[in-house]
């Protein structure tokens, strides 16, 4: 059974959705660049100030001494802020990109409550894998890319604070990071932009190993999720990367004959389940 009948939306509301994801991912890395820089800046001078100031009236004063002391004054230190910011930008980049995911979706249903927003609510993730995948001219597969890996990130940061439940969950997830996004150091243009040092999703002393796994010669367990700046700086730029993809795709419309798909099946089976497809209003 057909959910009525497929249209692409044109191709200026496709570019108006893509406009609005685009400047506010843009103000996602913007801001994550501005609050990290602007946390070492304030924190390196109060700490210079310290030492400064007190290694003149007390000789045992030392740096440890003046980092314990500027974290007291100012609430925070650097490393905490880019250990949380990180995985705070990450996490609504993702989900920024899960809405606008349905959003270009939509675009290509006459009634798209029944496909993309079934009930007010928005489609299982399921749902949107079957849609790009299997019900358009221009298929992609939404698992590859580093989305996926990047959805189990925000997930284990949403649902554990970034502390896995098992070890074997945690290298599973590590490896997939790793495999998709490696730890090459920073090129020039993110060198550029202000980012430098390790790309990490598990902090700047975690290394990852494909036959020992995770380790954190600093850290005792777990590692805990902790995504160092260039390494979200990437990742954002990649989420950027996967929702303009399936733009493109959704541009060329459903398949003709979409009713056959097996994201329609899905759907109609669904409907079935739940009290039968409603009349439209």
């Amino acid at each position: 059974m057909y959910l009525g009948e497929s249209h692409i939306g044109t191709r200026t509301r496709v570019d108006f959705l893509m406009q609005e994801f685009e400047s506010e991912l843009d103000e996602i890395v913007k801001l994550h660049r501005y609050v990290i820089m602007a946390a070492a800046r304030d924190f390196n001078r109060e700490y210079d100030l310290l030492l400064s100031k007190n290694a003149h009236e007390d000789s045992a004063y030392d740096g440890g001494d003046a980092i314990w002391d500027a974290e007291q004054i100012l609430g925070i230190n650097p490393w905490n802020v880019e250990h949380h910011l990180g995985l705070l930008s990450l996490s609504r980049a993702v989900s920024l990109a899960e809405i606008v995911l349905a959003r270009l979706a939509a675009t290509c249903w006459e009634r798209p409550e029944l496909t993309v927003f079934p009930n007010g609510k928005t489609w299982p993730r399921g749902w949107e894998h079957a849609f790009y995948k299997t019900c358009l001219k221009n298929p992609i597969d939404l698992n590859k890319g580093g989305l996926r890996t990047l959805r189990a990130l925000r997930d284990l940061y949403v649902h554990g604070y970034g502390v896995p439940v098992k070890e074997e969950q945690q290298h599973k997830l590590a490896a997939a990071l790793n495999r998709e996004f490696g730890a090459e150091p920073a090129t020039s243009e993110e060198a550029a932009h202000g980012y430098n040092g390790v790309a990490s999703f598990f902090g700047e002393h975690a290394r990852f190993d494909p036959k020992d796994g995770l380790h954190d010669d600093m850290y005792f367990g777990l590692p805990q999720a902790n995504v160092t700046p260039l390494a979200t700086y990437r990742a954002l730029r990649r989420i950027g990367d996967s929702v303009s993809e399936a733009a493109r795709a959704v541009v060329t419309g459903p398949l003709d004959d979409a009713s056959s798909s097996k994201f329609i099946r899905i759907v109609v089976t669904w409907w079935e389940k739940n009290g039968g497809i409603p009349e439209e209003a």
